[in-house]
């Protein structure tokens, strides 16, 4: 009986790691697959740039309207920021302007969470970049976050 108890486990560790070894190896391949398209794309001439239907959707860019979207949804889930960080990247041949917004703030997850979604419900043109959170102490409610927003606007736009 204890024999075969200890080679059902011996056939079991063999097939897990037979499996784990071909999943890595599928997943080498399409990584592989990946590189090789694109290197392909990029390799390619770049493709003069025009404006898609959704891009002539965009807002126009007011800078002061969206430090006051930002604050105000702050505001209202009790969130305060001390330095919030703005700038704008116009990168040449892009169809829209890039408002990068960094928004630091200490609150618990699910005061973040809501302000994250209250920014997405008010601000469709906005897109969360990066959340990168800290804790005093493992048991800690409070959360220390950076956030980072990308803000599109319509190219033409000055403000």
């Amino acid at each position: 009986m204890f024999e075969a108890t200890t080679l059902a486990i011996i056939a079991c560790i063999a097939v897990t790691s037979l499996l784990f070894w071909l999943s890595a190896l599928t997943s080498a391949e399409a990584s592989k697959a990946w590189l090789s398209d694109t290197h392909a794309v990029t390799a390619q001439a770049p493709m003069p740039v025009s404006a898609p239907a959704g891009m002539r959707q965009l807002p126009v860019f007011n800078s002061a309207e969206v430090a006051a979207q930002f604050h105000e949804n702050a505001h209202a889930i009790g969130l305060a920021s001390e330095e919030v960080g703005y700038a704008l990247d116009a990168s040449p041949g892009q169809p829209y302007q890039r408002y990068r917004i960094r928004f630091p703030v200490k609150a618990d997850y699910a005061r973040i969470r809501r302000f994250v979604a209250a920014l997405a419900a008010d601000m469709p043109h906005l897109a969360l970049d990066g959340v990168h959170c800290t804790r005093e102490n493992p048991a800690a409610a409070v959360l220390v976050c950076d956030l980072n927003f990308s803000a599109f606007f319509r190219l033409d736009s000055n403000g």
